[in-house]
C-alpha cells in the first residue's frame, strides 16, 4: 500500500470517529405515516367511526408529508381513527412522577374548509383518563401544520391514546388529513421524587416529600390552591444540586383554608427550566365559630394570626373577661388573614369578636 493511500485511509478513518453519533428516538406508534397503503390503515389502528384509507398524495391530494402515503378519512363526519400504546412497561419512571412523552403529529386540508384535530390522552389500566391533550380542529390547506405536545405523564398512566379525528365542513369528502404520527419517550426529569405527602395536623397542613436522586436542582416551589386551578407560591425550598442520595423535605402550610387544599411542587433547575410534581389535597373541616387563632395562647404584646373562613365584610374586637373592649379593626371583605399586634395586656383570657353581616362569632383567647 502506497503511503499517500495509508494516509487518506487514516484521514478517512479519523474522520469518521470525529463525527457524532445520532440517536432517534423510537416511535412507539405502528403504521404511523400510513405507509401500509391499506384499507383500513390497521396496524393497531382501531376504526372508530368514518371510512379510512392509507390514500396516496397525489393528484387530488396534496403530497405526503412523510413517505408516499396520508391517512384519508372518506366521506363520513366525524371521523375517528385510534391507536392505543401499552406503557405499562415504563411504570417505574412514570409512577416516580419522572418520566415525559413527546407527541408530533402533521395535519392538513384540501381547501380550507375541513378540519383535522388529535387528542392524546393519558389512562390508567382500566381506562380512567388522567390528562388529556386536545389540538383542537385545524384548517390548513396551504402546508403540513405540525402540532406538538410534551408533558410529564401522570402517575398510574398505562396506556397512551392517539386519537386522530377528521371534520367535514364543506363538500363530499371528509378532507381532513393525517400525516407522520408520533409518540416518543421524552426525557427522564432531573428530580426523581419517591414520595409527595400532605398532613392534617389539626390547624395547618405539613407537606413531606423525598428524592431518590438529583441532577441541578434548584430547588421546589411550593404552591398552595383552593380549586386545583389558581396556584399561589407559599415557599421556595433550596434543593441539593447534584445528589445520588436520598433526600427528605418538608414545610408547614400555617393557614390551609376550610375545605379542600391542593398542593403541587414547582421543581426549578439552575438553568431555569422546571416541572410540576403531582397534584396533592387534604380536606380541612371550618371552624365552627368562623375564624381561628394562630397562636394560642400567645404571648403578651405578641403577633397574633387570625385566619377567616369566610369573605365576610366586619369587625373584629377583642375583650377582656370582665367585658372591656381592648382592641378593635375593621376586616374588608375578601379578607382571609389578618395579623394583629396585640397591645400589652394582663395575662388571662380574652374573648375575640368577629362581627359581619352573617352573624356574630367568637373565640377564647390565652394571653400568657
Amino acid at each position: 500500500m502506497k503511503n499517500s493511500t495509508v494516509l487518506q485511509w487514516l484521514a478517512t478513518a479519523l474522520f469518521i470517529l470525529s463525527c457524532p453519533l445520532l440517536f432517534y428516538a423510537q416511535n412507539l406508534l405502528s403504521n404511523q405515516s400510513c405507509e401500509s397503503g391499506s384499507t383500513p390503515p390497521g396496524s393497531n389502528w382501531v376504526e372508530v367511526s368514518g371510512g379510512w384509507t392509507c390514500q396516496a398524495g397525489s393528484g387530488v391530494f396534496p403530497p405526503a408529508q412523510d413517505g408516499s402515503y396520508l391517512f384519508f378519512a372518506g366521506t363520513s363526519t366525524p371521523a375517528e381513527l385510534r391507536q392505543d400504546v401499552d406503557v405499562s412497561g415504563n411504570a417505574t419512571n412514570i409512577d416516580s412522577g419522572n418520566q415525559e412523552y413527546v407527541f408530533s403529529s402533521y395535519v392538513r386540508d384540501y381547501s380550507g374548509n375541513d378540519q383535522s384535530q388529535v387528542i392524546v390522552e393519558y389512562r390508567k389500566a382500566d381506562g380512567t383518563v388522567l390528562s388529556t391533550y386536545d389540538s383542537g380542529p385545524y384548517a390548513q390547506s396551504a402546508s403540513w401544520q405540525n402540532i406538538t405536545d410534551t408533558r410529564t405523564a401522570p402517575v398510574g398512566t398505562r396506556v397512551i391514546r392517539v386519537r386522530l379525528i377528521s371534520l367535514r365542513q364543506a363538500g363530499s369528502d371528509n378532507d381532513g388529513y393525517h400525516d407522520n404520527v408520533s409518540l416518543t419517550l421524552g426525557s427522564l426529569l432531573p428530580v426523581e421524587l419517591t414520595y409527595f405527602g400532605a398532613k392534617n395536623m389539626g390547624q395547618n397542613t405539613l407537606l413531606t416529600w423525598q428524592t431518590s436522586s438529583e441532577t441541578n436542582n434548584a430547588g421546589f416551589q411550593i404552591q398552595h390552591s383552593t380549586n386545583g386551578r389558581d396556584w399561589k407560591n407559599l415557599q421556595f425550598i433550596d434543593g441539593r444540586g447534584t445528589t445520588d442520595k436520598e433526600q427528605d423535605y418538608s414545610y408547614r402550610h400555617l393557614a390551609p383554608q376550610a375545605g379542600i387544599n391542593y398542593y403541587r411542587l414547582r421543581q426549578m433547575d439552575f438553568d431555569g427550566a422546571h416541572k410540576f410534581s403531582k397534584t396533592i389535597s387534604i380536606s380541612f373541616h371550618g371552624n365552627e365559630n368562623g375564624f381561628s387563632l394562630l397562636p394560642n395562647p400567645v404571648g403578651n404584646g405578641g403577633k397574633l394570626s387570625v385566619r377567616f373562613d369566610h369573605e365576610n365584610e366586619g369587625t373584629l374586637n377583642v375583650f377582656s373577661f370582665t367585658g372591656q373592649r381592648v382592641y378593635h379593626r375593621a376586616v374588608n371583605e375578601g379578607q382571609l388573614d389578618l395579623n394583629v399586634r396585640l397591645p400589652h395586656l394582663p395575662q388571662g383570657i380574652y374573648m375575640v369578636e368577629w362581627l359581619t353581616g352573617q352573624g356574630r362569632f367568637v373565640e377564647k383567647l390565652m394571653i400568657e
